[in-house]
């Protein structure tokens, strides 16, 4: 079992832990490692090709995730008037075991997120998914999920968002933009070299 502390730190990308709490020994070390939406990020796929920043940022955005930045497949969405999903996939590799991992998401507006192939894992289809707190709708705004360890690899992992922006008839992109913003963290153990 993970301390529950570490993961809540979000700690930046690749500190070490130590010791893993629950390892059958102490020569184990545990790495967080953070990843964010960015625009630069190359492993970050849309439409074939990066995600790309959404500007401007609209003031209804209000969900905070420190670091990462509001992406779609273009600056803006293309139709506001109509519904319109874009699936983003995220890749990066573990090299250690996994142990534990947590995904902090805020989309505008719906989304669904699956892990190595594990469909449908996290799922909000509620509308506010971009505000930061509580909503007039119960569990609307962003959100944070426990990746389970089992969906994780040592190896390649691919984290798949299916996101859709829900058209507004008389809409324009800046009145109905879309986007999506995340931050993943994952813990994975290695054995220390014993000399």
């Amino acid at each position: 079992e993970v301390n529950e502390n570490a993961v809540s730190a979000h700690l930046a990308h690749g500190d070490a832990l130590g010791p893993c709490e629950g390892a059958d020994t102490e020569e184990e070390t545990c790495v967080e490692t953070s990843y964010l939406s960015d625009d630069s990020d190359a492993t970050l796929q849309v439409d074939s090709h990066n995600a790309v920043a959404v500007t401007p940022i609209n003031p209804g955005w209000t969900a905070s995730i420190p670091g990462a930045e509001w992406v779609w497949s273009e600056t803006n969405v293309t139709d506001a008037t109509i519904d319109i999903t874009k699936t983003f996939t995220k890749t990066f590799t573990i090299v250690g075991t996994p142990t534990d991992g947590t995904l902090d998401i805020a989309a505008d507006n719906s989304y669904e997120v699956s892990v190595n192939g594990n469909t449908d894992v996290f799922i909000d289809a509620l509308e506010n998914n971009y505000a930061s707190g509580p909503t007039s709708v119960p569990g609307d705004g962003q959100d944070t999920w426990v990746i389970p360890a089992a969906y994780l690899q040592t190896g390649v992992n691919t984290i798949t968002f299916e996101v859709k922006n829900m058209g507004i008839p008389d809409s324009n992109p800046i009145d109905n933009p879309a986007g999506l913003m995340y931050k993943i963290n994952v813990i994975d153990c290695t054995p220390d070299v014993v000399e």
